[in-house]
C-alpha cells in the first residue's frame, strides 16, 4: 500500500508468529521484564516472552542495532512507549502474536481469532453504533453466520487497534462509528484501508488472515501508511 503523498508517509512493519515461535528466549528480557515473566502463569507468560522477543527483533532490524541493546519502555497505563523514534504495538491471541513498529506518532495493532463461541448478536446490539451493528446483524438474519463472524472480527479488531493508538477506552471506541459513510446498499468486503470517522481520524488497515483463522487490524496517524505485514512459521526467523 503506497501513500498518496510520499513526503507525508508513515511506514509500518508488522511481524506475526505462532505462540510457539522457537526464537523467543527469556534471555531477550531485561530485568524488569524477567520479574514480570516470573510472576505470570502459562500461557500468558509464553505470549509475553514471544511478544517481547519478536518486537525487539523487529526494532533491531528496523534500526540496525543489536537485539541486546533494545529496551521497550512501558507507561503506567500499560501502553508501550516510543524507542529510536518508532511507535510500538503488540497483540496476541492463544495461538499467535503480532508486533508492529512505525514512524507514525500513534500506532495500535490487534489480532483476533474467529471465535465461534461468541454471542456476537448480543455484543453488537449492546456495543456497536447502529450502522455497524446492521452490517453484522443483516448477515445473521440471512443465515450467513460465518460472514457475520468475519465482519464482527474486522470491526472489533479495528476498534481494539484504535484503543491502543489513542491510549483510549474500549467501551467509548466500541460505540464510535469508525467506518466511512456507506456508498453501497450493502457491505460486500471490508475496505482494506480507510480513514476512521470520529475523533482522531486515524488510518485503519484490516487484513483477512484466513489461513491463520484470524483477523488483523492496525490504526496509525496522522498520515496514510505504507504497510508491510509478514507472517512466519514457528521455526522461521524474519531475518533468515
Amino acid at each position: 500500500m503506497m501513500a498518496e503523498d510520499q513526503k507525508a508517509q508513515s511506514d509500518v512493519t508488522v511481524w506475526i508468529v505462532p505462540i510457539s515461535w522457537a526464537f523467543a528466549m527469556p534471555s531477550h528480557l531485561d530485568n524488569i521484564e524477567k520479574e514480570r515473566f516470573a510472576r505470570m502463569s502459562q500461557p500468558r507468560a509464553q505470549a509475553f516472552m514471544v511478544g517481547r522477543s519478536l518486537l525487539k527483533s523487529l526494532i533491531a532490524v528496523r534500526t540496525d542495532c543489536d537485539l541486546g541493546e533494545v529496551s521497550i519502555p512501558q507507561h503506567s497505563s500499560g501502553a508501550l512507549g516510543a524507542v529510536y523514534g518508532l511507535s510500538l504495538s503488540l497483540s496476541h491471541t492463544r495461538t499467535h502474536v503480532a508486533a508492529a513498529v512505525s514512524s507514525a506518532p500513534s500506532l495500535g495493532v490487534d489480532i483476533e481469532a474467529f471465535d465461534r463461541s461468541l454471542d456476537i448478536a448480543r455484543m453488537v446490539e449492546r456495543r456497536f453504533p447502529p450502522y455497524e451493528a446492521r452490517l453484522v446483524m443483516s448477515c445473521l438474519q440471512e443465515g450467513h453466520i460465518l460472514e457475520a463472524r468475519r465482519r464482527f472480527a474486522f470491526l472489533w479488531s479495528a476498534k481494539e487497534a484504535l484503543v491502543k493508538a489513542r491510549d483510549g477506552q474500549l467501551l467509548s471506541i466500541l460505540a464510535e462509528s469508525i467506518l466511512p459513510p456507506a456508498d453501497k446498499p450493502q457491505w460486500e468486503e471490508p475496505p482494506s484501508l480507510w480513514r476512521a470517522e470520529g475523533k482522531g481520524r486515524e488510518w485503519i488497515v484490516v487484513e483477512d488472515l484466513m489461513a491463520l483463522g484470524h483477523s488483523f487490524a492496525l490504526a496509525c496517524g496522522p498520515h496514510k501508511p505504507d504497510v508491510t505485514i509478514r507472517c512466519f512459521s514457528d521455526h522461521e526467523h524474519p531475518t533468515g
